[in-house]
């Protein structure tokens, strides 16, 4: 079982206080496949929808990408799913759903580390199509 972190703040500063909630958060979602199988995990949470467990923590993996790579320290990275392929999970495993998920998050981390309360996103906000 992927354990909680101790505390939902590293500390009383609103740097740990926002990091430290960050993790919680992450780690919720991430145990939410705790004992799943693939089967399970593909499932369809709520038809009609095809909302899945996998899609969401594929879906997730990508917004961590989305706003720490491409918004805030504009990098020139690809989406990890095209399109709305994060949905599509026919394929997709816990193992390495959870494992694309824990990378980007290990990446975010890094430049997390070292980044300001101040720093503001270099890159642009692309909102998309919205209708």
């Amino acid at each position: 079982m992927i354990e909680l972190p101790e505390s939902k703040a590293f500390g009383e500063d609103e740097r740990s206080v926002l990091l430290g909630y960050l993790t919680y958060h992450r780690t919720v979602l991430a145990r939410k496949l705790d004992g799943v199988t693939d089967e399970q995990g593909r499932r369809a949470a709520c038809p009609p929808s095809v909302l899945t467990l996998l899609g969401l923590v594929r879906h997730m993996t990508d917004v961590e990408r989305w706003w720490f790579r491409r918004v805030l320290l504009a990098a020139e990275v690809e989406g990890i799913f095209p399109d709305e392929a994060e949905w599509v999970v026919e394929d997709a495993t816990v193992a390495e759903t959870l494992a694309a998920y824990w990378a980007e998050i290990a990446v975010v981390d890094g430049h997390l580390a070292t980044a300001a309360m101040d720093d503001r996103m270099r890159g642009g906000h692309d909102p998309g199509t919205h209708t």
